[in-house]
């Protein structure tokens, strides 16, 4: 793998991150919001079903 290639996949790599901690963010809000309870806690119950979205939770210190 070129040096390129690994720096790409690094890339990769890191935006998934910030995108899965993004995602548990939402999570959180979801849960603490109250405007649109039932569609809330279904985003919610979808992103949890995703393991990054499960670590960046717990990273964050929250439970999933």
């Amino acid at each position: 793998m070129s040096r390129a290639d690994r720096v790409a996949v690094g890339d990769a790599a890191q935006e998934t991150d910030a995108l899965a901690a993004l995602l548990a963010e939402v999570v959180q809000l979801a849960e603490d919001r109250a405007v649109f309870p039932g569609r809330w806690a279904h985003i919610a119950e979808l992103a949890r079903e995703h393991e990054i979205v499960r670590r960046a939770l717990l990273a964050a210190g929250r439970k999933s």
